[in-house]
C-alpha cells in the first residue's frame, strides 16, 4: 500500500508539473459552434535591426482540428496565396508542409508605419504532422509569400519554447 501511494503521488505531481507548463493564450468554449479551442503564440525568431523577419506562431487545436496562425513582418507589401506553403524543417531532415487556408494580404503597423505584417493561417497538409513536430526539433522554417521564400532558422530557445508549446496538444 505505501509503494502504491507513493506511486500515486508521483503521478500526480508529475501531471500537475505537466499541466504548469501548458498556460494558453486561449482556453474557451464556444456554445454556440460546441467546440473546445485551444490556442498558444511562440515565437521562432527575432527581427532583424529594420524588424524585418519576425516570425511569430499561433498553434491552433480546435475539437479535433489542428492547425497554426502566423503572424509575419516585412518592409515590404506581403501576399500569400493559397498555394504558398509554410514548411518545417525537423532535425531529422523530415519535411512538415502547411498550407494556406486562403489567401491573404498585409496590413500596416499601427505602431510602426513602414512595417507590413501579415497574418495567416494554415492547415497540415498531413494530419500525422500534427504528432510529428511533437516529437521531433525543428532545425528551420520557410515562409512562401509575393511568389518567392524566405528561409529562418530556428535557434535553440526558440526550438525548446516551440517544441514544449507543441506537447501541449
Amino acid at each position: 500500500m505505501n509503494k502504491l501511494s507513493l506511486l500515486s503521488v508521483s503521478l500526480l505531481l508529475g501531471l500537475t508539473t505537466f499541466s504548469q507548463d501548458c498556460k494558453y493564450d486561449l482556453d474557451s468554449y464556444d456554445k454556440f459552434t460546441k467546440m473546445h479551442k485551444l490556442e498558444k503564440e511562440v515565437k521562432l525568431n527575432k527581427a532583424d535591426l529594420l524588424g524585418d523577419g519576425y516570425l511569430n506562431v499561433t498553434i491552433c487545436k480546435y475539437d479535433s482540428l489542428n492547425f497554426i496562425r502566423l503572424e509575419y513582418t516585412s518592409q515590404k507589401n506581403l501576399s500569400i496565396s493559397t498555394s504558398d506553403k509554410f514548411l518545417f524543417l525537423l532535425d531529422n531532415q523530415q519535411t512538415v508542409v502547411a498550407m494556406p487556408q486562403k489567401n491573404y494580404m498585409s496590413e500596416r503597423r499601427r505602431s510602426n508605419p513602414k512595417q507590413q505584417i501579415i497574418e495567416a493561417s494554415y492547415s497540415f497538409e498531413d494530419p500525422a504532422s500534427f504528432e510529428t513536430l511533437k516529437k521531433q526539433k525543428i532545425q528551420s522554417v520557410r515562409i512562401y509569400y509575393n511568389g518567392e521564400f524566405h528561409d529562418h532558422n530556428v535557434k535553440d530557445k526558440f526550438q525548446e519554447n516551440f517544441q514544449s508549446a507543441m506537447k501541449c496538444f
